[in-house]
């Protein structure tokens, strides 16, 4: 029942912390959240806007998480999980990172727009800036590293994009020649 603040305050319209165990920090950041949602931290405008029964979710940055109502996610970032609706262990790290995902679960997205194009897939790895599928939506434990790297098969990992976004990838050293792509020693 006691609020100190010593410095500034200016708050404009929502702070919600305690509400079912949960804490909303931004305008409309846990809007429709309902008895059964709890354990959740929303922050920034709309983060989780629409949730109503998740639980132990984290989303920070605008839009966050602003369509799931899932369990277990974690979303850092402006509309990172945008469209998540039913999606569960997800954690998608970075601008609008799995932001077109739906219903896949247990993912791991990292940099801005990684998982782009992903809505069902379950189980993928995406590291860099546009990693994601090529061209379907629904791969399952597939991993694509770096810069624009793009995976268009289920199980199967690809390091670097192609042409000018390629790579040469090193294994047992720490120098690979640039004109091979994969440069074995030992």
């Amino acid at each position: 029942q006691n609020l100190t603040v010593e410095g500034k305050a200016d708050i404009k319209e929502r702070i919600d912390v305690g509400k079912n165990d949960n804490t909303f920090v931004g305008r409309n950041a846990g809007l429709n959240a309902q008895a059964a949602s709890n354990g959740n931290t929303f922050i920034g405008q709309a983060a989780g806007l629409n949730d109503t029964i998740g639980v132990g979710n984290v989303f920070v940055g605008e839009s966050s998480g602003a369509n799931s109502n899932a369990n277990d996610n974690t979303f850092l970032g402006r509309t990172s999980g945008l469209f998540n609706t039913s999606g569960f262990r997800n954690t998608f790290l970075g601008k609008s990172a799995g932001a077109d995902n739906l219903t896949g679960f247990e993912n791991v997205f990292v940099g801005l727009n990684a998982g782009e194009q992903n809505s069902t897939g379950t189980r993928n790895t995406f590291l860099g800036t546009f990693a994601s599928p090529f061209t379907t939506d629904s791969l399952d434990k597939a991993i694509a590293i770096g810069f624009n790297a793009k995976v268009n098969c289920s199980n199967c990992a690809v390091i670097g994009g192609t042409g000018d976004d390629a790579v040469s990838v090193g294994i047992g050293t720490n120098e690979p020649d640039a004109s091979y792509r994969l440069n074995v020693v030992g």
